[in-house]
C-alpha cells in the first residue's frame, strides 16, 4: 500500500492545475476498475479519496471525463492489472480483491517512475566515466578487507577470483573497454557496506557476480534486454539486483545498480553519494 504521504486529493490536483503545473496522468486498471497516479516535477502521487484510500473509476469513461474536465488530456495506460467485466456490480471479496490490485499496480507504477529517475540522473550527471582499472582495484581491496574479517569470524577464507597471490585468474577477453558512472560505483558500495553489515561473504561473493556480470555484458554487449531508459540495457544480477548499463561507441558503462522490488536503499541515501 502507498504510504499517505504519496496519496493527493481532488482539491489539491484541482489547485495545481489552476496554477499552471505540468501534469502527467497515469491511469492504471485493477479487477475492481481504474485508478490515477498523477505526476509533476519529481513527485508522484495516487489520486484518493478524502479518507486517503485510492479513488478508484468503475468506467474508464468517467476516469477520462475527470481527467478532461480537468484540463488534463494526455496520459499513460497501464491494463497489466485489468480484468474485463470485474468492474460492473462485483461482490465484496472481489471488490477487495480489485483494491489489493490496484494498490500493487499503484506501487508498480511509482516504482517504475522511481526507477527511470534514478538511471536518469546517473546517465546526466556531469562527472565522467570511470575507467574499470581503477573501480577494480578499489573493490578488490574491499573485498580483502571483508575475506578478512570473515576469516577473523569463520577461522577460514572465502575463496574469490582474486585468491591467487593476489592476480585476478578471470580470463577477460573482452569486447569493449569497461567504465562505471559514479553513482553506480557509489550504489556498488552501499550494496556492499549493507550487506556486509549481516554477512560478509554473501558481501563479497554479489560484488564478485556485479564485476563477472559487468565483464559478461562487455564480452556480448547485447545479450541483456532493453532497459526502460532509451538506449540503456538491463542484467538482472540477484533477484534483488539489476545492473544498467550503456553500449557506447567504444566502452560498455554501467550505469546504476538498483534494487530490483523496492526503494532500497532510498532514492535520496543512494543519491547522496557519487555525484
Amino acid at each position: 500500500m502507498l504510504p499517505s504521504d504519496k496519496t493527493i486529493d481532488h482539491g489539491t490536483l484541482r489547485r495545481l492545475v489552476d496554477a499552471g503545473a505540468l501534469i502527467g496522468a497515469e491511469v492504471i486498471g485493477a479487477a475492481g476498475g481504474w485508478g490515477i497516479v498523477i505526476n509533476y516535477g519529481r513527485a508522484s502521487q495516487t489520486l484518493a479519496v478524502t479518507r486517503g484510500e485510492p479513488r478508484t473509476f468503475r468506467k474508464f469513461e468517467t476516469l477520462a471525463n475527470y481527467l478532461k474536465e480537468l484540463g488534463i488530456t494526455e496520459l499513460r495506460v497501464h491494463t497489466g492489472e485489468f480484468e474485463a467485466g470485474t468492474a460492473d456490480g462485483p461482490s465484496d471479496k472481489r471488490r477487495a480483491l480489485g483494491s489489493e490490485r490496484m494498490k500493487r499496480a499503484h506501487e508498480a507504477a511509482a516504482y517504475d517512475q522511481w526507477f527511470r529517475a534514478q538511471v536518469q540522473a546517473s546517465i546526466d550527471a556531469p562527472r565522467p566515466n570511470v575507467p574499470d582499472v581503477g573501480v577494480r582495484a578499489t573493490f578488490a581491496a574491499k573485498r580483502e578487507a571483508l575475506r578478512a574479517r570473515a576469516w577473523c569470524s569463520a577461522g577460514q577464507a572465502i575463496q574469490g577470483p582474486e585468491d591467487d597471490e593476489g592476480r585476478d585468474i578471470r580470463h577477460r577477453d573482452l569486447v569493449k573497454a569497461l567504465k562505471w558512472r559514479p553513482m553506480a560505483i557509489a550504489d556498488r558500495d552501499t550494496i556492499m557496506e549493507h550487506i556486509a553489515a549481516d554477512n560478509a561473504t554473501a558481501a563479497v561473493e554479489l560484488d564478485a557476480e556485479f564485476e563477472a556480470h559487468a565483464d559478461h555484458a562487455c564480452r556480448t554487449p547485447t545479450l541483456y534486454k532493453p532497459g526502460r531508459i532509451k538506449g540503456t540495457r538491463e542484467i538482472v544480477v540477484h533477484p534483488n539486483d539489476v545492473m544498467i548499463y550503456r553500449v557506447e561507441a567504444a566502452a560498455i558503462v554501467i550505469v546504476r545498480v538498483l534494487h530490483a522490488a523496492q526503494q532500497w536503499p532510498t532514492a535520496g541515501a543512494r543519491k547522496g553519494k557519487g555525484e
